[in-house]
């Protein structure tokens, strides 16, 4: 299993040309979007009516990770799940 992203994790992702999603493995459909201007913010993906949706959270650092994942866990428990 994958080690969950941590803060210094998240500060040393770099654009690499494309945008990148880097899902973190302690809080199921949390990802880290990572756009091409380098530009990084928090997504929960989910289904709902058996069709994948996306929520965006924030911007990186304005929601820190800790904020991010409880922001998702919210999203989970609110009928996104």
């Amino acid at each position: 299993m994958a080690r969950a992203l941590t803060t210094k994790a998240v500060e040393a992702v770099k654009a690499d040309g494309g945008r990148r999603e880097i899902p973190d493995p302690a809080l199921f459909g949390l990802y880290l979007v990572v756009q091409p201007s380098g530009v990084k913010s928090w997504a929960l993906r989910y289904r709902y009516a058996a069709k994948p949706k996306k929520l965006t959270l924030g911007r990186w650092p304005v929601m820190g990770l800790a904020d991010a994942r409880a922001a998702a866990q919210t999203g989970r428990t609110h009928d996104c799940f």
